[in-house]
């Protein structure tokens, strides 16, 4: 039982709160300035459809945090829809950048090889944690009963 706890006393927090943190930086544009240093009031001078976007992306990733913690309480009450909520969770959360990272690039007109090689590896390590934890708790699935 080392990876449910793993992923009721830290991994499903962690997630709520990098969701809060990035929420925040998509809201101000601190996104930007991180990336391109300094760069936020250019990117939304040359793309002001992306803050809007930016906008939408941020009330997605509170959308995912709550349901980040809806979840830990799914798994830490032995609810029975508990590890179904977990597996919602992540491709939820893969769907959800996936889905900005094409609006974004159509918007700027461009999607590198690098963001694409990026998304890639999004969706296979999604993949992998959902198999991986369906087995996990499908081991487990008497335990899951609420």
């Amino acid at each position: 039982m080392a990876w449910f706890r793993f992923l009721i006393f830290f991994s499903l927090w962690a997630s709520a709160f990098s969701n809060v943190v990035l929420a925040v930086m998509y809201l101000t544009g601190a996104i930007y300035d991180l990336e391109f240093m300094g760069m936020a009031d250019a990117v939304y001078a040359e793309y002001p459809s992306m803050r809007a976007l930016d906008v939408a992306f941020a009330i997605a990733a509170v959308g995912i945090a709550v349901f980040s913690v809806y979840t830990r309480f799914r798994l830490a009450g032995f609810k029975k829809n508990g590890p179904q909520t977990l597996a919602v969770l992540y491709i939820l959360s893969c769907a959800v950048s996936v889905l900005y990272a094409f609006v974004s690039s159509a918007m700027i007109g461009e999607l590198s090889a690098s963001d694409l090689s990026s998304l890639s590896v999004n969706v296979l390590v999604t993949a992998i944690l959902v198999a991986a934890n369906r087995i996990y708790f499908d081991k487990r699935k008497h335990l899951f009963v609420n």
